[in-house]
């Protein structure tokens, strides 16, 4: 079983046993419906994403919707990075832009509907641009067809990213964070680049619906001090390729609903084109 940063500190801090049950498949719709069916007891939780807990939902009838859940804490969110093949002639986001506006240039996703794909759905709407959406079965795969320029751009994770634009295999563009990586400080952000636009795939721990306050009070408690471990900290920015972030359980609510309503239109639209 894959184990997880996150269970040894979780249970250290608490005392107990806590067992990390991957449950692939679906986009993350599998474990995600199994935890929401669950009972409201605290005792099972989800480690859930954007693109699982308010995307999926949106685009496919999964069997829960994105408030069949009480959020806990969001732990993490990853940004992306807009790349291109080294030897690529776009070297900017302004030529980007400029070369999709004469020209049909092609993106890879993670898969439709997949987070990259509303990512770049979203940022070509914002800018009145039209690319051709080619989905792969997977952000590395996504990421290797840029390598051998099958398509034009992809949008890996941070982490992901990185190592291929240290190696000079790719170009990074922008990041879709507010600030710049401290891991590749040299790549500006979409915003500092005259777009404002910004995203994030967030990592969670969201609890079947109804669970007792004062069990979310603890758990997301128990959440902020595991983001403050410099193990847990250590961890997370290898994988991530940048440090934990924490939002506590009504800013993580008032995120999901914000995004809930900017995805509306192109989730819709999405559906519709199938």
């Amino acid at each position: 079983m894959r184990r997880s940063p996150r269970a040894p500190a979780a249970a250290g801090r608490l005392g107990v046993s806590m067992q990390v049950v991957p449950l692939p498949g679906a986009g993350g719709a599998r474990g995600t419906r199994q935890v929401a069916q669950a009972a409201p007891d605290g005792y099972n939780l989800l480690f859930g994403t954007m693109g699982s807990n308010v995307t999926t939902p949106m685009l496919n009838d999964v069997g829960y919707r994105p408030d069949s859940f009480d959020p806990i804490a969001i732990v993490g969110a990853p940004s992306f990075i807009f790349v291109v093949d080294s030897r690529s002639s776009i070297g900017s986001m302004q030529e980007l832009v400029g070369e999709a506006k004469k020209r049909s240039l092609t993106y890879g996703s993670a898969g439709a509907g997949s987070s990259t794909h509303v990512t770049l759905a979203l940022f070509s709407r914002r800018v009145g641009i039209e690319m051709l959406h080619i989905p792969f079965n997977g952000s590395a795969e996504a990421l290797t067809t840029v390598l051998g320029r099958h398509v034009d751009l992809a949008l890996p994770t941070t982490g992901s990213g990185l190592p291929s634009i240290r190696q000079g295999a790719v170009r990074g563009l922008a990041i879709t964070s507010s600030e710049r990586s401290k891991e590749e400080p040299s790549i500006p952000t979409v915003k500092e680049t005259g777009v404002d636009f910004t995203f994030y795939n967030w990592r969670g721990i969201l609890a079947p619906k109804g669970t007792p306050k004062p069990v979310r009070d603890m758990l997301t408690d128990l959440s902020r001090r595991i983001v403050a471990d410099p193990e847990f900290i250590l961890h997370s920015t290898r994988a991530e390729g940048e440090p934990p972030t924490f939002l506590d359980g009504e800013a993580f609510q008032q995120q999901m609903l914000r995004e809930v309503e900017e995805q509306v239109e192109i989730t819709t639209l999405m559906r519709k084109q199938r």
